[in-house]
């Protein structure tokens, strides 16, 4: 994962993807403004609605396109993968009450249209298939990546747009690490439900007192066991709650949220 270094707030970019040249634009924002203004990009923490849209307009500008071409999801930890058309561009940009209802992922094949996700210490994750021209994204934290909201992104991808997982490039974004994201054991047993008991994602250590759970690799197996290359799979290495200073991170207390994107050009 490479970062600008022009001005502040930072982008952070995926190599995977810069690679794909002009025909996508991609980006995760990073958290707070140089004056110390929080960059929250999110209307459902209570934060102050036009800070926030205000906040996406500026991050609209930096990246060379408008607010109206953004669409983002009311996300409830579930597993519904949304499919968007040209017409709802704009979605839940200026207002709560129009964003994608109860969704976590979302697919589409229109240009123009920047799909959106949110996270703090879940993970945002970008789909792109250069073959078919369609471009995805989804939030996994513990709930979607047990329900392997990655591998049901493909699946609508295939769906919709008749693409083949060996040609889909994803990237995983930054998110809370195996180092730091201890878990109950109602999460133990529902990663032994979904990816088989003693499986490898689920550890302990002599760090924590607690069970860890490995968002990363357990979100990369669901994406190889639907047929992804592993080699086309980026996977950023960045734990939020170690790089607060980087990314919001509920458990180091933070109310806000960053965000990552996706969008077919013209």
């Amino acid at each position: 994962m490479l970062f600008t270094l022009d001005s502040q707030p930072q982008i952070a970019l995926f190599s995977n993807l810069l690679e794909k040249g002009s025909s996508i634009k991609h980006f995760v924002s990073t958290t707070f403004s140089p004056t110390g203004v929080s960059c929250n990009l999110s209307l459902n923490v209570g934060d102050n609605p036009d800070q926030v849209v205000a906040n996406r307009a500026n991050l609209a500008q930096r990246l060379g396109v408008e607010l109206d071409q953004m669409v983002f999801a009311n996300q409830v930890h579930g597993s519904e993968v949304a499919l968007i058309t040209a017409e709802q561009a704009g979605s839940g940009a200026h207002a709560l009450h129009s964003a994608i209802p109860n969704t976590d992922a979302m697919v589409t094949n229109a240009p123009g249209v920047m799909l959106v996700t949110l996270a703090a210490d879940c993970v945002p994750i970008l789909f792109f298939d250069p073959v078919k021209r369609a471009i995805g994204v989804a939030h996994a934290g513990w709930k979607g990546t047990v329900a392997k909201i990655p591998a049901q992104t493909i699946r609508a991808m295939q769906g919709h747009f008749g693409s083949v997982p060996s040609d889909i490039i994803v990237s995983i974004g930054p998110s809370i690490g195996a180092c730091c994201y201890e878990v109950g054991y109602d999460v133990v047993v529902a990663a032994d439900k979904a990816f088989g008991a003693g499986n490898p994602f689920v550890l302990m250590d002599m760090e924590h007192s607690k069970p860890v759970f490995d968002l990363w690799k357990a979100n990369l197996k669901s994406l190889t066991d639907v047929g992804v290359t592993p080699s086309n799979v980026e996977i950023a290495r960045i734990c939020t709650k170690c790089h607060a200073d980087f990314f919001f991170s509920a458990r180091n207390g933070h109310n806000g949220r960053f965000v990552a994107g996706i969008m077919l050009c013209e």
